[in-house]
C-alpha cells in the first residue's frame, strides 16, 4: 500500500513538473515570422521557419468569430472558410428560373398556396426554421425536373417535407402526423414512393445552403439588434413564396434582407 502511494505521488509530481515546464516553454516562445532569427531559452539564435499561425489566422477571422473563440460551436477558426465553400456551391443546389413555364397543370399560384399551407404546418409541427427552406428547394428542384398534375402537387409538397425534417431534426414527426396533415388524401405508402421519387430525382443531394443560413451568419457578422433579425427573417421568408425571385441567390437574398 505504501509502495503505490508513493509511485501515485510521485506520478502526480512527474506531471506537475511536466505541465510547468511546457508552460515555461510556451511563455518563452517569440512569434516570429519566416526566415526569422530567434532566441531561445538558452540565450543561443537559430533560425527557424516557424510563421506567425496565430496573427494570420487572427487577421484572417471576423470580428465575431475572435469575440466568440471559447463557444466551440461557433467554431469560429473555420466558419469564414465555411461559409465561403457554402457560397461557392450554392447555385449547384437551385431550380431553373422560369421551370414553371413548362408545367402544363400547375402554376405560381398553386405553387404559391402549397408554400403557404406548408408554413402552417411547420408552425404547427414546431419544426426548426431550415425546414421549411429546404422543403421548398426540394420542391422547386423537383419541379424543375418532372411534370406533376395538380392532383399530386400537395403530396411532392408534404413528401418534400418528409424529407426535410429527416435531414434538419433530430426527431422528425411520425408518418402518421403527415397523413394526417393531408386529411387522409394520400396514404403513408403513397407519401414514402413520393419521398423516394424525389430523393432519385434529386440524385440525392439535399446540402443546400438556404437564404436562412446566410441570414444567420450575416445578421451575426453585421451585429444586427434582435428587431432588425427579425424583420430581415420575415423578409426572405416572403420571397418563398414569390417563384420570380429565384433568379436571385440565396446569399444575395440574405444580404439584400439586411440591408
Amino acid at each position: 500500500m505504501d509502495i503505490k502511494l508513493q509511485n501515485n505521488t510521485n506520478n502526480v509530481k512527474s506531471g506537475v513538473l511536466l505541465e510547468r515546464t511546457f508552460l515555461d516553454d510556451i511563455n518563452n516562445l517569440n512569434i516570429v515570422t519566416e526566415g526569422e532569427e530567434t532566441t531561445n531559452i538558452n540565450g543561443n539564435k537559430s533560425s527557424c521557419g516557424i510563421q506567425a499561425m496565430d496573427i494570420e489566422l487572427n487577421r484572417e477571422m471576423d470580428k465575431y468569430d475572435l469575440d466568440n473563440m471559447h463557444n466551440l460551436q461557433v467554431v469560429g477558426t473555420v466558419a469564414k472558410d465555411i461559409f465561403k465553400y457554402l457560397k461557392g456551391i450554392e447555385c449547384d443546389y437551385l431550380p431553373k428560373i422560369e421551370y414553371m413555364t413548362s408545367q402544363t397543370d400547375i402554376n405560381e399560384k398553386m405553387r404559391a398556396v402549397l408554400i403557404d399551407w406548408l408554413v402552417d404546418v411547420s408552425v404547427k409541427f414546431k419544426l426548426v426554421p431550415e425546414c421549411l427552406f429546404m422543403t421548398v428547394n426540394c420542391i422547386d428542384r423537383y419541379l424543375t425536373i418532372k411534370q406533376v398534375p395538380r392532383q399530386k402537387l400537395q403530396l411532392v409538397g408534404v413528401a418534400s417535407l418528409l424529407t426535410a425534417c429527416k435531414y434538419e431534426e433530430i426527431y422528425p414527426p411520425a408518418l402518421k402526423n403527415f397523413v394526417y396533415i393531408c386529411d387522409h388524401a394520400y396514404t403513408s405508402n403513397q407519401i414514402l414512393e413520393m419521398e423516394a421519387d424525389i430523393l432519385i430525382t434529386l440524385d440525392f443531394k439535399l446540402t443546400h445552403t438556404s437564404a436562412y443560413k446566410f441570414l444567420e451568419r450575416f445578421c451575426l457578422i453585421a451585429d444586427l439588434e434582435s428587431k432588425a433579425q427579425i424583420f430581415a427573417r420575415y423578409l426572405i421568408e416572403t420571397t418563398l413564396l414569390e417563384s420570380s425571385m429565384l433568379k436571385y441567390k440565396n446569399s444575395l437574398l440574405a444580404a439584400g434582407a439586411i440591408f
